[in-house]
């Protein structure tokens, strides 16, 4: 007769915690592999979303008369903190348009409004940036620039007033500094209007002198 052996009680109990705790990392697994794809994920949507609207911003201001930080934005709020910028441009027959990029702190998107003149109501474009954690914008003359380019340079600023009826909207080499976030990606946008004078002068010193 053949010797059948069966298992004891505490081998089963010993197979049972092997087999519960090769349960619990596989699951711990998955739930990492899962929390992974969705941050990566949302880290794609955030970079192909502020490549849109780095794109929009671009457009719109290479024929751009003038890029500033009003008073106040379109819906009338403080614009002290720089939560929005506009950009002013004319068409062929002078009539003046605007452009706003308006960030809500509270809905974490940058919403995107046009409007004729000052004083009238802004109409939503329909284009919205969502998941913004942070964004800033702000107006300097090109001597107020941190960057190592101007270290040793003379540089003229050149403001021109225009008759757009808003005292920030004025033409010249003003630049505008735009700082937005989505999720741990962040963009810094140094913009200049399609008008800004864009002549650069380098003064070279030759040994011997010619």
């Amino acid at each position: 007769m053949n010797d059948q052996r069966g298992f004891s009680l505490a081998e089963v109990l010993v197979c049972s915690a092997i087999a519960a705790l090769l349960a619990l990392g596989l699951a711990g697994m998955s739930r990492a592999f899962v929390g992974w794809t969705a941050r990566a994920t949302a880290q794609a949507g955030a970079y192909a979303s502020l490549d849109r609207l780095e794109d929009r911003i671009d457009a719109e201001s290479a024929g751009a008369w003038s890029i500033f930080v009003p008073a106040r934005d379109v819906l009338g709020a403080d614009n002290t903190d720089g939560h929005e910028f506009d950009i002013a441009t004319r068409d062929a027959a002078r009539r003046a348009s605007f452009r706003a990029y308006r960030y809500d702190a509270v809905a974490r998107e940058i919403g995107e409004y046009v409007y004729a003149a000052p004083g009238e109501a802004a109409v939503a474009t329909g284009d919205v940036t969502p998941d913004v954690t942070e964004f800033g914008a702000r107006v300097v003359a090109p001597s107020g620039l941190d960057d190592p380019l101007y270290a040793n340079a003379v540089v003229a600023e050149a403001d021109v007033p225009l008759d757009f009826g808003i005292a920030a909207a004025t033409g010249g080499n003003a630049l505008a500094l735009v700082s937005m976030r989505a999720g741990t990606l962040r963009r810094d946008l140094t913009i200049a209007s399609g008008t800004a004078p864009s002549g650069v002068t380098v003064v070279l010193r030759y040994t011997p002198a010619p």
